[in-house]
């Protein structure tokens, strides 16, 4: 009783150095403390010191801070280290504030320490601790939680002390490790090259291999990414923090890769290996499973807004990651190389790049995920290009975004022109004739006749009902690689223009060619359209200059707008075919070669 009583008389006594910042008493009381403290007195101790911790925290006091976070270390060296555990892990898992935490978090390491890894169950909560607070912070916070927790855990766990884990241990420790790197994607990238490789040496001491976790890591994606391991899905630790990882390993320049990384592989593997990843990041039918991370503090609209965030950054820093491997090495991928597992990463950015938007503009990730595809395109031979595009624009029973079909019509006549170029440049020629993919003969591929017969085809199979104005945009695009065409054979003739244009015209059996169709569909359609809309232009005119209330005027003025909108559209469109047909009249030889 009067120890105990000796205890609290001291901790009073050191309130009232702290109120006067008399430093040098408050370091000799604390030592004192240590001197008289006993286990019973723990809890009521513990509780007084992480108190001012989070006090002096607030205040932003950085020399009695460090004078009660040395004392704090100094009790959990000297007292039972089970009961100091459990009693600063209660600490631990209830702040909120990193800094405190991280003050917190030293001592703990201490009796963590002491412990040891053979009772690792009882240490387990604390890297639980470590994950819940980086879950809920950002910013420069995050980047602080996130270098306090790699250093406990290099101090706690070393090849030597790893032995004691069992492998169950270890699969917790290569889980939570992954879910920390995971974290780096939402810093400053600059920050986060500081911190990876102590991450990586960490994952690499309770593993038995990088590139076999990796591998068993794509495993488990695909065969169980809904499975529950430690709080989180597979999904959520294993896809963003490969990511981060794979990108270290095939971007990131270091001397040290060598140590944890096989530095044999090709590119090629290098992209394979990405692929699995990214195209489970940007399904969008897998949110909810990267997204699983354990509850916090936080209230519900806060959670799901930083989720959303972080959701947009992860896709951005995947669709980035895939961008710059490609820039990096520049390949040149035959045909053989897009097997329908890569050209599923095509895909998956298709359908990133024709998400519906509200606003005037493409959000960034659109733009990235469509820059991305042409960066991918540009990484191919022309056959692979020209395979691609016959893929993409293949008619379906799906609807298309026809903004999407526009910009890959538009991608092919820029493609195809370069190809065409070949022929009038010997360079360009010689360089063909090393790699027949890359040659002026993939004009007559089977492939650019199957583009040609995709893209002028009137109406599509999905569009039988819709408006000939919200087509309009791969039409103009459809009608422009025509003119380019024809126009192309009349100025500057050669045999790959002659084939494509033959290609065109050509009939068989009395019939016209698909070319011919095609401008006669639009032509009908575009005409009734523009009848269509006049009349109801005129309707509207009529119906303005009879109407006296205010309200209904301004709703008659504003559909008159977007009437007038439209007429312009549809006036372009029908410009912009009348002259293909004039194009194609004027070029037309008496006989194609």
């Amino acid at each position: 009783m009067f120890e105990a009583e000796s205890v609290r008389k001291v901790c009073s006594l050191i309130d009232e150095y702290v109120a006067c910042r008399d430093i040098e008493s408050l370091e000799k009381e604390l030592t004192y403390l240590c001197f008289l403290l006993k286990d019973n007195d723990l809890p009521y101790v513990v509780e007084w010191l992480c108190n001012w911790l989070k006090k002096l925290c607030l205040l932003g006091d950085n020399v009695m801070l460090l004078t009660f976070e040395k004392g704090l270390c100094e009790i959990s060296s000297s007292c039972d280290c089970d009961e100091c555990l459990l009693l600063l892990q209660n600490y631990l898992s209830t702040s909120e504030d990193v800094e405190c935490f991280i003050r917190i978090l030293k001592p703990v390491s201490l009796c963590a320490a002491k412990v040891g890894l053979k009772y690792f169950g009882r240490i387990r909560a604390i890297f639980l601790s470590c994950e819940k607070l980086v879950n809920q912070v950002s910013g420069n916070d995050l980047f602080s939680a996130l270098s306090a927790s790699s250093g406990f855990f290099c101090n706690l766990i070393t090849p030597n002390s790893v032995t004691l884990l069992n492998s169950a241990d270890k699969s917790f420790l290569q889980h939570h490790t992954l879910h920390m790197v995971s974290m780096l994607i939402y810093i400053n990238s600059n920050n986060s090259e500081k911190l990876i490789l102590p991450f990586i040496r960490n994952l690499s001491v309770v593993s038995e291999g990088l590139y076999t976790l990796c591998i068993s890591s794509c495993k488990l994606l695909f065969t169980s990414p809904d499975l529950v391991l430690y709080g989180r899905t597979v999904a959520s630790c294993v896809v963003p923090g490969w990511l981060q990882l794979l990108h270290y390993f095939l971007i990131g320049q270091t001397d040290e890769l060598y140590k944890f990384w096989p530095l044999i592989f090709t590119h090629e593997h290098g992209i394979d290996l990405v692929c699995p990843f990214v195209c489970f990041l940007l399904d969008t039918s897998r949110r909810e499973l990267l997204l699983s991370i354990p509850k916090t503090n936080c209230t519900d609209s806060v959670q799901q807004s930083l989720c959303d965030d972080r959701y947009i950054v992860l896709r951005r820093f995947a669709i980035a990651f895939i961008r710059n491997l490609f820039e990096k090495y520049h390949c040149s991928l035959q045909l053989t190389w897009w097997n329908p597992q890569r050209f599923t990463l095509l895909k998956v950015l298709e359908a990133v790049a024709v998400e519906p938007v509200s606003a005037e503009t493409l959000p960034n990730y659109i733009t990235e995920a469509i820059s991305c595809i042409e960066q991918l395109l540009s990484s191919s031979t022309y056959l692979a290009r020209f395979h691609i595009y016959a893929r993409f624009l293949e008619p379906t029973k799906d609807k298309v975004h026809p903004g999407w079909r526009g910009h890959m019509i538009t991608l092919f006549k820029n493609h195809l022109h370069e190809v065409i170029l070949m022929h009038t440049d010997d360079s360009n020629m010689q360089f063909g004739a090393n790699n027949s993919e890359n040659s002026v003969d993939t004009c007559y591929s089977d492939e650019v006749g199957c583009i040609f017969r995709s893209i002028f085809q009137y109406p599509l199979p999905f569009s039988s009902h819709e408006d000939i104005i919200d087509e309009s945009s791969w039409l103009l695009s459809a009608l422009n690689l025509a003119m380019y065409v024809f126009i192309r054979l009349k100025s500057c003739p050669s045999p790959p223009v002659f084939h494509i244009v033959k290609f065109l015209t050509n009939t068989s059996g009395g019939k016209m060619s698909y070319f011919s169709e095609f401008i006669c569909s639009v032509k009908l359609c575009l005409t009734n359209r523009i009848t269509q809309c006049q009349a109801h232009i005129s309707t509207l005119h009529a119906t303005l200059c009879n109407s006296d209330n205010a309200i209904e005027t301004n709703r008659l003025t504003s559909e008159l707008n977007v009437q007038e909108n439209i007429m312009l559209r549809l006036r372009l469109v029908e410009m912009t075919l009348r002259q293909a047909e004039t194009v194609r009249l004027k070029s037309k030889p008496t006989d194609y070669v």
